[in-house]
């Protein structure tokens, strides 16, 4: 074999599994100080399926209380709706995470997203809420739309987060 067609073979056959990779899991991360105690903040938010605190959800529908699967459907005030699923409940640690598998990337421009909301102690008897999200982009194709790409994604993600914790904040003056 001529030395340039073993180097045109070797660059496809170790340049394929690099064509072959699709995007890369976004995170994204919010936090905010409550002035109130774990427990008054953990009342808020512990039932899965209300999300009045988020000034961002017009209502939330579901069934299951909060056991592992439930799912429950958020009418958002902009429009559009987001389902997802109980996937993870511990009111000891006050703590729980959902699964959004599919969604209208109109609404929201992720795929795969996976929340997880914690409250825990902070100094001066308030807490710190933290609320984590993974995710994929809106569209997975090699060469994204500039609304549906990384950037677009992470975000959305962000904003969504602060305006939950804007709203929920907004429950204990003084925040």
């Amino acid at each position: 074999m001529k030395p340039i067609r073993a180097a045109a073979l070797a660059t496809l056959l170790f340049a394929t599994p690099a064509l072959a990779h699709g995007p890369t899991r976004q995170k994204a991360e919010e936090s905010v100080t409550v002035n109130a105690p774990p427990d008054k903040v953990w009342a808020v938010i512990a039932n899965f399926h209300d999300m009045s605190w988020d000034p961002l959800v017009a209502s939330t529908t579901g069934s299951g209380d909060n056991t592992l699967q439930s799912f429950r459907t958020l009418k958002l005030k902009s429009g559009g709706e987001l389902s997802d699923d109980l996937e993870e409940y511990d009111p000891k640690g006050m703590t729980y995470a959902t699964f959004l598998p599919h969604n209208d990337p109109k609404i929201l421009p992720v795929t795969n997203l996976s929340t997880h909301l914690t409250v825990e102690p902070a100094p001066g008897g308030k807490s710190l809420v933290t609320w984590r999200a993974a995710f994929y982009r809106g569209d997975p194709n090699g060469n994204p739309p500039p609304d549906l790409n990384d950037d677009a994604a992470k975000a959305a993600m962000h904003a969504f987060m602060k305006g939950g914790l804007a709203g929920l904040t907004a429950k204990f003056p003084g925040s």
